[in-house]
């Protein structure tokens, strides 16, 4: 896995994530010298496929000293901490293994929509956003957090 946009800012391999139930290992020193500004985007698979992944070739080119940061490379090789079908639930589940980052990027909830039943929606509703919630607290207990973003 790698973060990267101007060369490698860092490398952690998958194992060493999964043995270490916490990924904070990350190593900032080259944004810090680089001026890059390290930007990790988290939520469901809107965040990383097709979209996702234009979204920051998007944002690529009017703030080109972005550095995504992530657990995932999506095609045009951006790091991402998105994972596809992920609901409130799963993301606020996977808390551990989303990286230390100065500023996170939230798209999720999309997946918490599947409500057929008119009765089950106001209750739906509130629990995604209460999930909403809790993941943005979550990570602003994450080190060296500046900013939570929500799309």
């Amino acid at each position: 896995m790698i973060g990267m946009i101007a060369g490698t800012v860092g490398a952690v391999d998958s194992e060493s994530v999964k043995n270490s139930g916490q990924f904070n290992d990350f190593d900032y020193a080259a944004t810090k010298q680089s001026g890059q500004i390290p930007l990790c985007m988290i939520g469901d698979s809107i965040t990383w496929a097709e979209k996702g992944d234009w979204w920051r070739k998007e944002l690529l080119q009017r703030l080109p000293n972005l550095a995504f940061i992530g657990t995932h490379t999506a095609m045009f090789g951006y790091s991402h901490a998105g994972e596809g079908g992920n609901g409130t639930g799963q993301v606020l589940a996977r808390m551990k293994y989303i990286p230390d980052c100065p500023y996170y990027n939230v798209l999720i909830g999309t997946n918490n929509n599947g409500v057929k039943a008119a009765d089950l929606i106001q209750d739906k509703s509130k629990q995604t956003s209460e999930d909403i919630i809790k993941i943005v607290n979550e990570l602003l207990k994450k080190n060296g957090v500046e900013k939570v973003f929500l799309s």
